[in-house]
């Protein structure tokens, strides 16, 4: 069993994804995550943001890359504030 991340808050990773402008749908489809008999692919994204379970450290990587974040922004107690001067992440 891959390790999970530690850590993590799940708000971020809502607003990483709203912000980098991702779907639900499509960022399960691009990490890798099948449907199964328990739940669908878009329901273990949504498990990860509701906090009900942590992505692997794999996965978070995955998502960091494709929300063009780092990996710390994912441990931060709120979303960063955005500035008037635009966004440096």
């Amino acid at each position: 069993m891959a390790a999970r991340a530690q850590n993590i808050n799940p708000s971020i990773l809502t607003w990483a994804r709203e912000t980098a402008g991702r779907h639900i749908d499509e960022t399960a489809k691009k990490l890798g995550l099948s449907s199964s008999q328990k739940s669908s692919a878009t329901e273990k994204i949504e498990v990860f943001e509701e906090g009900e379970k942590k992505p692997t450290r794999k996965q978070l990587l995955e998502l960091a890359k494709m929300y063009h974040r780092s990996l710390a922004v994912f441990c931060l107690n709120e979303p960063p504030r955005e500035s008037d001067r635009g966004e440096d992440f």
